[in-house]
């Protein structure tokens, strides 16, 4: 899918079919199903026409093991907003993958 639709490449293409293949092979011969991508079940359950054991590990951390680390630095302002000031995050990379589209 990367491939397809950062790269350009055709569907058709013979690397990506092989690319496929050894993807489709990889996911029917495993017990489980271990990614990052949050539908990775309906991803390789449609890749396989049929129900597979997935699980998805997503990217993040555990708030509650850093709170106190974050009242210290939240008492001393180092991370204080300015009132006057509206500020948005993006922690991550830009691509067609992620969706990221323009608002203007």
């Amino acid at each position: 899918m990367t491939l397809i639709e950062e790269g350009g490449y055709s569907p058709a293409n013979p690397f990506v079919k092989i690319l496929s293949g050894i993807e489709k092979w990889g996911y029917k011969n495993s017990d489980l199903v271990v990614g990052t991508m949050p539908n990775i079940s309906e991803h390789v359950n449609s890749v396989c026409k049929k129900e597979m054991n997935c699980a998805c590990v997503p990217f993040g951390f555990i708030l509650d093991d850093y709170k106190e680390m974050l009242a210290q630095e939240v008492n001393n302002n180092r991370y204080a907003i300015p009132a006057n000031k509206f500020i948005i995050g993006y922690a991550g990379r830009h691509r067609i993958v992620k969706w990221i589209r323009h608002f203007y």
